[in-house]
């Protein structure tokens, strides 16, 4: 318990935590602020990784308390059995996000403030997120689909049918208005 409680101490002491994959460089005042709201991200997805850690080898209650204290603090629901991938990165900490247990979420995708990743009432299955992918502010990617690597999904779009690679989704219901996308534009 002093373990856990050291490692989530030296996460606060250090706010200025650099990201291991910067998505773009940047300079100045600009990348202050952005490295703090990367620390408060990886300090979300580091509670979670140890609860999730602890989970898999059968330890009681500890994961329990660690993923409730997530949504007390940082106002974020990780479901337990989400997988997710290296260097993610969660808006605002985490603000109001929701994933599914079951989420299998790839590598470097960037989600915005109160997107929701899950399941549908009476359809079973769970998204899967590819890498390298964009979610928009307010997304809502519901059921049993595929979002391909390096696409985007815009503000407030509602995702209930599969992505291809590379597309750019807006509106509710989603609809893809480009293909082939390069993500380094949008982000």
């Amino acid at each position: 318990m002093q373990f856990i409680l050291g490692c989530f101490s030296l996460l606060f002491l250090c706010p200025y935590k650099i990201s291991l994959v910067p998505l773009q460089i940047l300079t100045g005042e600009k990348a202050i602020k952005h490295k703090m709201v990367l620390a408060m991200s990886d300090i979300v997805l580091f509670l979670y990784r140890l609860a999730f850690l602890l989970s898999k080898r059968k330890i009681p209650l500890l994961p329990s308390i660690i993923v409730k204290l997530i949504r007390i603090v940082f106002s974020c629901q990780i479901g337990l059995g989400a997988q997710i991938g290296r260097g993610c990165n969660l808006g605002y900490g985490g603000l109001g996000i929701v994933i599914h247990s079951a989420t299998k979420i790839c590598d470097y995708v960037q989600i915005g403030t109160n997107v929701t990743i899950g399941g549908k009432a009476r359809i079973r299955g769970i998204p899967e997120i590819g890498n390298r992918c964009v979610i928009g502010t307010g997304a809502k990617i519901l059921g049993p689909i595929k979002v391909g690597g390096g696409s985007f999904i815009g503000a407030n779009a509602v995702l209930i049918k599969d992505v291809p690679s590379r597309s750019l989704v807006v509106g509710v219901p989603g609809k893809i208005v480009k293909t082939d996308i390069n993500i380094n534009q949008y982000i």
